[in-house]
């Protein structure tokens, strides 16, 4: 590393493509650094790259068969690392353990920053995608040789790294190690200043008539338990008469299946689903929302929950993961104690103090500049570890 007086140069890195900083994962966070950092410049020489899918002189071809679509793979990565390598960061802070294990092989020290719901395999098969015993060896391997080799190690949140301690497959040695090293990076969100007004705000509006709105923002995938949240909301007295609920989202899983269950649940004249919206209507919609409502069997951190404190929607959380680290005043509510707030859900004194109380904790913990705070600290702890 450079130990000269010179500016120290970072660089910050992620598999996919930069389609910007609203989305999830490690390129979203990726990118949701460079957001911030370009308004608060709270790091100094920290430089952002994309690793992309594919090599574009490649592209057009490489649907043709198997072997196309390796050395697609194979010429990309080339250019991609040696591209980098020419950089002589003192550091670059990788998202997935694509990059990193690619940036480690080429000698070149490396800060993994892991924002999975579990190990890989774990995610990718709770997305029901198939994972052959090749797959399964090559995907461990990787993970095993960039934690085993990162200077530096994150998750962004505990139930983060407790989630994927639970479920991965790497020698009980290595994960402890993880467990003792890993530092905890808090994601934040791009939502700056919440609009109120919407086309979709009047359509929303016009459909709640009047009664609360609860709104889930999530793919569908099974760690995201949107399955569950049918029958919980089935536990209100005369649900569909003061409550609506919105579901945004229709990635992960089959909507009709949840569709169903709503039917069981007798909570049809209480639904409303919309497969997608553009950000740019997320926060009118949290901001006419007086709840918002996630039913996790594994919860990391999602940036959602935090866009929805920002606008002041109330949390209803299952009490597991990342969570937990939401509630720092009381903020959250969790559908394990629903006997204990559901008399208050629509009392207008309470849902104004929760919603206040949910904005004053994101600013006070989880705004933009405490989360380049933290990444500036997990910098330097890197440099001089």
């Amino acid at each position: 590393m450079n130990s000269s007086k010179t500016p120290l140069t970072y660089y910050c890195v992620s598999s996919g493509d930069n389609k910007g900083p609203t989305r999830g994962g490690g390129n979203g966070v990726n990118s949701l650094l460079e957001f911030h950092n370009q308004k608060l410049t709270s790091i100094d020489n920290f430089h952002h790259a994309f690793r992309g899918k594919k090599s574009p002189w490649l592209r057009p071809f490489d649907t043709v068969n198997k072997r196309l679509r390796l050395l697609d793979e194979g010429v990309y990565n080339y250019q991609f690392y040696r591209k980098l390598r020419a950089k002589n960061a003192d550091l670059y802070v990788c998202h997935d353990t694509r990059c990193a294990e690619g940036l480690l092989k080429r000698g070149l020290p490396v800060a993994l920053v892991y924002h999975g719901q579990g190990d890989s395999l774990y995610e990718r098969e709770s997305f029901g995608k198939a994972t052959t015993q090749p797959v399964r060896a090559r995907m461990l391997q990787r993970e095993e040789y960039a934690f085993k080799h990162s200077v530096a190690l994150a998750f962004p949140s505990k139930g983060a790294k407790q989630a994927y301690i639970e479920t991965s497959e790497l020698p009980a040695e290595l994960l402890d190690k993880i467990d003792q090293r890993a530092q905890i990076l808090y994601n934040t969100s791009t939502l700056n200043e919440v609009t109120q007004a919407s086309s979709i705000t009047a359509q929303l509006k016009a459909e709640a008539k009047g009664r609360r709105i609860i709104t889930t923002i999530s793919n569908l995938n099974t760690a995201k338990g949107i399955d569950l949240i049918p029958k919980f909301l089935s536990q209100i007295n005369d649900f569909s008469q003061k409550f609506l609920w919105l579901l945004i989202g229709s990635k992960g899983g089959d909507i009709k299946e949840i569709e169903r269950e709503v039917q069981q649940q007798r909570l049809q004249k209480g639904f409303m689903h919309i497969p997608r919206v553009p950000h740019q209507d997320i926060a009118p919609i949290l901001n006419n929302s007086e709840y918002y409502l996630m039913h996790h069997r594994k919860s990391i951190f999602d940036i959602a929950t935090l866009e929805a404190m920002h606008c002041g929607a109330i949390p209803i959380l299952s009490p597991i993961g990342g969570n937990l680290e939401l509630n720092r005043d009381d903020n959250i509510l969790y559908v394990d104690q629903l006997t204990q707030f559901v008399e208050k859900m629509s009392d207008t004194k309470f849902i104004d103090l929760m919603g206040k109380r949910n904005q004053q904790v994101y600013k006070n913990f989880f705004g933009p500049e405490q989360f380049l705070v933290g990444y500036k600290k997990f910098i330097e702890d890197a440099i001089n570890a």
